[in-house]
């Protein structure tokens, strides 16, 4: 049997075992891991991903060679449309959650550059949301990065990293944890409700000693002996400035 080109419209390959099962010279058919039949696939795939039932593509789709398993890069990866459509479409019974995630996300567009991290979240204020990190190395078991099976001895492919997050934004990835800045904030309000108090305490002893001699109720004044008392460089500094004021306003007399 065959399949025609426009199956591919929706990505809906059909079983097969050998090229010719495919359709014309559009199709070829693709090896899936863990099974023993493939699936047909757009012939621009095949250079790609170099995943061949025979291990080349055929001579229809304008190859009979596969490719070197160079590395590439991260940012080669996050903008690989075609492989995380594939990832997507062919489902995630072998694909983690983070996997799915990043697949979405990365099939959003088909333009410009995709936000994709590689390393791991701020160690403050940030955690690591393992439902949208894609762990390369067993993403790529099942789903090749064009030749490439990611693993630590060849730096994962390039990427440099053995999971990766393709998401909208940073927090996407690392979410905020609320027990920390909660944490903090609260810390932040009580600084300033002190720094506030003390502010107003000062303000009070200021006012308690300028007006000592002024004073006519027994509990203030007792509060401004207190006060002074205590404070015998603050109370010359006040008095002193009294004084000055004083003298001051009986010379403009």
């Amino acid at each position: 049997s065959s399949s025609s080109s426009s199956s591919y419209t929706t990505m809906s390959g059909i079983d097969c075992t050998e090229h010719s099962t495919c359709a014309g010279t559009t199709e070829y058919c693709a090896s899936v891991s863990g099974d023993t039949s493939g699936r047909c696939r757009p012939c621009e795939e095949c250079a790609q991903f170099s995943d061949g039932i025979t291990g080349n593509c055929p001579a229809v789709c304008g190859s009979d060679s596969s490719s070197d398993g160079e590395q590439f890069t991260a940012e080669q990866f996050f903008n690989a449309y075609t492989y995380w459509k594939r990832v997507k479409d062919e489902g995630f019974s072998v694909t983690n959650k983070g996997c799915e995630s990043s697949a979405n996300a990365a099939t959003s567009s088909t333009s410009g550059s995709l936000k994709g991290r590689t390393e791991d979240c701020a160690p403050v204020f940030t955690k690591k949301d393992g439902d949208k990190w894609c762990d390369v190395e067993d993403l790529t078991l099942t789903h090749p990065f064009r030749s490439c099976i990611a693993n630590e001895a060849n730096d994962y492919c390039g990427i440099d990293s053995s999971s990766v997050c393709i998401a909208d934004g940073y927090f996407d990835c690392c979410p905020i944890e609320k027990g920390p800045v909660a944490g903090v904030a609260l810390t932040i309000i009580l600084i300033l409700i002190a720094l506030q108090y003390l502010m107003c305490k000062t303000c009070h002893r200021r006012k308690l000693i300028a007006g000592a001699d002024t004073w006519t109720n027994p509990k203030l004044v007792r509060d401004a002996t207190i006060v002074m008392e205590k404070n015998p460089k603050l109370t010359q500094k006040i008095v002193s400035k009294k004084e000055s004021r004083a003298t001051a306003s009986e010379n403009r007399v």
